[in-house]
């Protein structure tokens, strides 16, 4: 016998299924007869894309710590890149082609690409200076080509991750770029530096058609009646900056804005290391100049950003330098965790962000030195701390922090142990992090007991060394938030104790 109270509750369920399925019928034929029709590229997805690179062959690249040699570009040569969560997107403005690397597949031994369309048709002129741009709804692309040098906007609706609707031009900038451009985006607008005959940007508000079309006349503003190129240029939340250019190559010009308009440049501490057509990104709080260095220099260092007002307190790191095969570094971003960098010859080279985080390097103290002994007063003797370390360690900046204390006496004597001089501070450590471990200089801990060490108590006294290393100066970094000066920890402390006989 059938509970008729689960019955009639069966036949209800059973026919509100039904008026569910045919209210999402009616549902889906109105999405296929009224819907807007996507484009093809819209909806690409692996399958859709061509092979444009493969991996190297083992004789075709250096192994290098932290870094590896991803990809090797068939024909493609990135001059600028671009990225949200899901895809890095490239140009190349000598074909001119600009694609789109997927990030959210698993890649082969064969690199997949996806061709998205340009403005221009396939008989147009190479672009002479380009440079691609992402918002929340759109691409933005500016360029000059052979037959003007006044850059022009163009705009393409992004669905989610490739183009939708194809390309219209927005506008023309209000001024030629001979011989340099960038661009950057904030707070719902661009900002267009040309260089050539002048230095000056030019803004734009985007995010909408009305947006667009809102440009004021003589939205420009002259940074300098000479030109500057090329430059690195990065944008904050308040502030642009600029970097290196040829007669220029220290120099740090900062363009602050207010009410997304820029305002008068000011001069910023130099930089310690000349910078020609560096790449200038922002990340995770963090400024990075990529590439345009002097042979020998630092590849890629980093500032905490804002960058400070007082010279002092600026201090860039250098980071683990990437492989040497490739040629300039014509393009690098920020993608899915990892710093992607395109060279000059096609080499795609690729590093976890993780390894360039500050306090990744890791300290070994060596085991077999004896932590606690046993003393008498007035001994005096050397200490030598052997210890290894791997990761990115700051080279110039590297020191050894050391706190002694006593217990159990009549004052809290603090000059019972030092370290020697000839250790620290000033060594220089190997140029280029290991994965494996590599011996630091040797720390050597001056001791001295002194000979009132047990006068007041009958029990052991006992002396407290702890060391730790540093580098930086100031307080400690996670105090201020990273912000210089500060100084950041590697590796666990190590405490020394040691023991008075009072017998």
């Amino acid at each position: 016998m059938v509970d008729s109270r689960v019955a009639v509750g069966m036949w209800s369920l059973g026919r509100q299924t039904r008026a569910f399925r045919a209210f999402g019928a009616i549902v889906l034929l109105l999405a296929v007869i009224f819907g807007e029709p996507r484009d093809a590229d819209a909806h690409q997805g692996v399958d859709d894309c061509g092979h444009f690179g493969r991996e190297p062959r083992a004789d075709e690249f250096t192994p290098t710590p932290f870094w590896e040699t991803a990809y090797m570009l068939d024909t493609l040569r990135p001059t600028t890149a671009t990225a949200d969560g899901m895809s890095v997107f490239l140009l190349d403005q000598s074909i001119p082609a600009l694609m789109r690397l997927p990030l959210n597949v698993n890649l082969d031994d064969a690199m997949h690409m996806c061709e998205l369309p340009t403005p221009w048709d396939a008989a147009a002129p190479p672009r002479l200076l380009s440079q691609i741009l992402i918002a929340p709804r759109a691409f933005y692309l500016l360029s000059t080509d052979a037959v003007s040098d006044v850059p022009s906007l163009f705009r393409a609706d992004r669905y989610p991750t490739a183009i939708r609707g194809g390309w219209r031009r927005v506008r023309q900038m209000n001024g030629p770029a001979t011989i340099g451009l960038s661009a950057v985006a904030q707070d719902a607008t661009i900002f267009a530096l040309r260089s050539g005959p002048a230095f000056e940007v030019d803004w734009q508000p985007i995010g909408s058609t009305g947006a667009e079309s809102s440009v004021r006349g003589g939205a420009t503003l002259k940074l300098s009646s000479s030109p500057r190129a090329p430059v690195g240029i990065t944008v904050t939340r308040d502030t642009i900056y600029v970097f290196g250019g040829i007669g220029t190559e220290t120099a740090v010009t900062r363009v602050p804005l207010k009410n997304r308009s820029p305002r008068t440049p000011e001069a910023a501490a130099s930089l310690a290391y000349r910078r020609t057509g560096a790449v200038a990104l922002v990340h995770d709080g963090y400024i990075y100049l990529v590439g345009g260095n002097d042979p020998g220099k630092p590849t890629i260092e980093r500032s905490r950003q804002p960058l400070p007002d007082d010279p002092a307190k600026v201090l860039w790191e250098a980071m683990p330098e990437p492989p040497v095969e490739g040629g300039d570094i014509n393009a690098a971003v920020f993608a899915r965790g990892k710093f992607w960098l395109f060279r000059a010859d096609g080499r795609v080279q690729t590093t976890q962000v993780a390894s360039l985080a500050p306090g990744t390097a890791l300290i070994r103290w060596d085991r077999f030195v004896r932590t606690t002994r046993v003393v008498r007063k007035g001994d005096t003797f050397t200490v030598d701390i052997p210890w290894q370390y791997t990761g990115p360690l700051p080279l110039s900046t590297i020191n050894v922090d050391l706190k002694a204390s006593a217990l159990y006496t009549k004052d809290d004597r603090q000059d019972f142990a030092t370290l020697a001089a000839t250790s620290f501070p000033g060594v220089v450590l190997p140029a280029t992090p290991r994965t494996d471990p590599v011996d630091g200089p040797t720390i050597q801990l001056n001791v001295r007991i002194p000979m009132d060490a047990n006068a007041t108590f009958k029990a052991r006294t006992q002396y407290i060394a702890i060391l730790s290393i540093k580098s930086g100066f100031g307080r400690d970094c996670a105090q201020t938030g990273g912000l210089p000066p500060c100084q950041t920890r590697y590796g666990p402390t190590r405490m020394y104790r040691f023991v008075v006989d009072t017998q």
